[in-house]
């Protein structure tokens, strides 16, 4: 891959990444609870549900961007960087309600995008420094 391109697909793809990720946690309801709307949206509040919410998305760009980029350590990037990001989720989580002895909803969706952010903040660095280049 030549010039700057990846970091415009991975830019292109934090914007997917957040907005695909929000609208998802909404589709098993306006399906009317299909099981197929189950696999890939969020069922419930869970935690693990919010983990889901990154993990889509972010598959299927990093699918996307494989095939369109070429780059090398794309997908050892990638996973490098969905893995931080899916760990951040219950660390956040548990931190904060154990902490607060409750739930926020609104701390929820933060953590979320926080979590993308840094996702994407790993992924876009490993990619940058070619850390993971073989």
């Amino acid at each position: 891959m030549r010039g700057r391109n990846w970091q415009k697909w991975e830019f292109i793809g934090l914007l997917v990444t957040i907005a695909a990720g929000n609208l998802l946690h909404f589709v098993y309801d306006w399906t009317g609870g299909s099981p197929i709307a189950a696999v890939f949206s969020a069922v419930n509040e869970s935690v693990w549900e919010h983990m889901k919410l990154l993990a889509v998305p972010w598959i299927l760009w990093t699918v996307v961007q494989a095939i369109a980029v070429g780059r090398g350590n794309v997908l050892s990037a990638r996973t490098a960087g969905l893995l931080s990001g899916i760990a951040a989720i219950p660390v956040l989580y548990y931190t904060y309600t154990g902490a607060l002895g409750r739930n926020v909803s609104l701390v929820n969706i933060l953590i979320f995008q926080a979590s993308v952010l840094l996702a994407y903040g790993v992924s876009f660095s490993l990619q940058k420094r070619r850390r993971l280049d073989g």
